[in-house]
C-alpha cells in the first residue's frame, strides 16, 4: 500500500510540474506580448521625428537670421556711401540728387524689411528653443521608460526560460517512479481533461471537477488506493 501511496504522490507532484510549465509558458507568452513595449518604441520615434523637426526647424531659422542680418549689414554700408555721396557736394544737379535721395530711401527700405525678418526669425527661435528643451527632456524619459521596460520583460522572460529548462530533468526524475502504464493512463486524461489528471480529495469533493465523492471512494483514496473521480475519471488523491 505504501508504494501505491508513493506512486500517487508522484502522480501529484508530476500534476503539478506539468500545470507549472503550463502557466510559465503563458506567462513567457504574456511578457513578450508586444502592445506595451512597442507602443512606447512606437511613441519614443514619434517623438524622435518630431524633435529632429524641431531641430531642423530651429537651424533654418539661424540660418536666415544671420542670412538676414548679414543682407542688411551690407545694405547699411551701401546707404552709408551713396548719403556721403548725396551729401558730400559732388553732386550738384537737382535731377541727380532727387535720384540719389530716392535710391538711399530704397536702400533704407530694403535695410528695415532685412531688419523685420531677422527680428521676427530670431523670436520664432526664442519661442522654439524651449519648446527643443521641452521636447529632449521628455524623449529622454521615455527613452529611459523603454530601457527600464525592455530590462524588466528580459529579466522576466529569462527567469522563465531558466525555470522551463529545468522541466525535462525535473519530469523525467518523477516519472522514473510511476508505472508506465500509469503514466500513460495519466497522459491519456490530461489530454482529455484539460490538462489535469489528478485532482486531490479536498473535504469530500473532488479538487477538480467539486463534485462529492462517495464515502466509500473517499476511504479508499484515505487508505491510497487507486481511484478515479466517478463524475470527472480523474484519478483522486490524498495530498499529504
Amino acid at each position: 500500500m505504501t508504494a501505491v501511496r508513493e506512486v500517487l504522490a508522484a502522480l501529484l507532484e508530476l500534476q503539478r510540474l506539468d500545470l507549472r510549465k503550463e502557466t510559465l509558458e503563458k506567462e513567457r507568452e504574456a511578457t513578450l506580448a508586444p502592445d506595451e513595449i512597442e507602443t512606447l518604441r512606437a511613441h519614443v520615434q514619434a517623438l524622435e521625428a518630431a524633435l529632429a523637426e524641431r531641430r531642423q526647424r530651429l537651424a533654418q531659422l539661424r540660418r536666415d537670421a544671420r542670412w538676414q542680418e548679414s543682407e542688411a549689414k551690407d545694405l547699411d554700408l551701401e546707404r552709408a556711401r551713396q548719403e556721403r555721396k548725396l551729401y558730400s557736394g559732388e553732386v550738384r544737379n537737382i535731377k541727380e540728387l532727387e535720384q540719389l535721395q530716392v535710391k538711399v530711401d530704397e536702400i533704407k527700405a530694403k535695410i528695415s524689411d532685412h531688419e523685420t525678418r531677422a527680428l521676427e526669425a530670431l523670436e520664432a527661435i526664442e519661442g522654439l528653443e524651449p519648446e527643443i528643451r521641452a521636447a529632449e527632456e521628455e524623449l529622454a524619459r521615455q527613452k529611459t521608460l523603454l530601457e527600464e521596460k525592455t530590462r524588466q520583460q528580459a529579466s522576466a522572460v529569462g527567469a522563465i526560460e531558466t525555470e522551463l529548462e529545468k522541466y525535462p530533468e525535473r519530469r523525467e526524475a518523477i516519472t522514473a517512479r510511476i508505472d508506465p502504464k500509469l503514466l500513460e493512463n495519466y497522459e491519456y486524461t490530461r489530454r482529455r481533461r484539460g490538462g489535469v489528471a489528478v485532482a486531490a480529495l479536498e473535504k469530500g469533493l473532488c479538487g477538480a471537477c467539486r463534485v462529492k465523492v462517495p464515502s466509500a471512494l473517499a476511504i479508499q483514496v484515505r487508505d491510497g488506493q487507486l481511484v478515479k473521480c466517478e463524475n470527472c475519471g480523474r484519478i483522486l488523491v490524498l495530498e499529504r
